[in-house]
């Protein structure tokens, strides 16, 4: 059985590999490679900890990186 802690660290490598890999085409088999289980495992936990689904989490990170980089232009 995973620890809460085993859970964290699953979730935050995939994390930084959603951040790493931000403008790249991300499926949830390569998320799952990154955490080390299976789809549906990597995605249960994954969910269970954000309460969002991985790809609800991609988007809204591009969504805010897009925004960002757009009032960073903006104000230049």
């Amino acid at each position: 059985m995973m620890g809460r802690w085993d859970a964290i660290n699953v979730v935050q490598r995939m994390q930084d590999y959603m951040e790493e890999h931000i403008t790249d085409l991300i499926t949830m088999s390569d998320l799952a490679k990154v955490a080390g289980y299976s789809q549906w495992h990597s995605a249960r936990i994954f969910k269970e900890l954000t309460h969002k689904s991985p790809f609800d989490y991609l988007c809204a990170l591009r969504l805010s990186k897009a925004a960002l980089c757009f009032e960073t232009k903006r104000l230049k």
